[in-house]
């Protein structure tokens, strides 16, 4: 078994992030996160995974007021994922299928505040996140991660960057 511990950072561009809501601002956002995975290897070259991570993601603004709405996603994500060597230094590609909740903390004058985030934006949703990175040794127990992922959910979808350790666990 392996436990991998990744921070992340993720870019967001306006209407490609919330798209079944469109009055907000059409800006790049950055957001950062961490997430943490427990890892069975089936074979030598391929590794299913349970991970469960935390991301934010800086703050929306509404066109049309002060309002602006800042997300918070909590997401499990089943991972199966290939390696493509057996080396120090090991390519990979996988297929994160899970859940999210995205939480929307929002913030503005007395009189916005009366403005509730739309509420399709703050249900549970299918989460599907394929992604490729490369795993490179450091000792016979630990390893450095460094991986691309792109998150899509119904109206959300977000691009992550992520780096971490692994630990290997006998």
């Amino acid at each position: 078994m392996e436990l991998n511990v990744n921070a992340q950072m993720q870019f967001t561009k306006g209407n490609k992030f919330i798209t079944s809501y469109s009055g907000l601002e059409d800006k790049f956002k950055r957001g950062i996160g961490v997430n943490a995975e427990f890892a069975y290897y089936l074979s030598d070259n391929f590794s299913l995974g349970l991970e469960a991570g935390l991301n934010s993601i800086k703050a929306y603004k509404l066109k049309t007021t002060s309002v602006e709405y800042k997300p918070k996603i909590f997401s499990t994500l089943l991972k199966p994922r290939y390696y493509f060597s057996n080396g120090a230094v090991r390519p990979y590609l996988e297929a994160g299928v899970g859940l999210a909740r995205m939480k929307l903390d929002a913030k503005g004058t007395s009189k916005d505040k009366k403005i509730k985030a739309p509420g399709d934006l703050t249900k549970t949703r299918m989460l599907i996140a394929p992604g490729a990175g490369i795993r490179v040794k450091l000792t016979d127990f630990m390893n450095i991660n460094a991986g691309v992922r792109y998150n899509m959910m119904k109206g959300f979808r977000y691009l992550q960057a992520q780096g971490g350790l692994s630990f290997l666990i006998n």
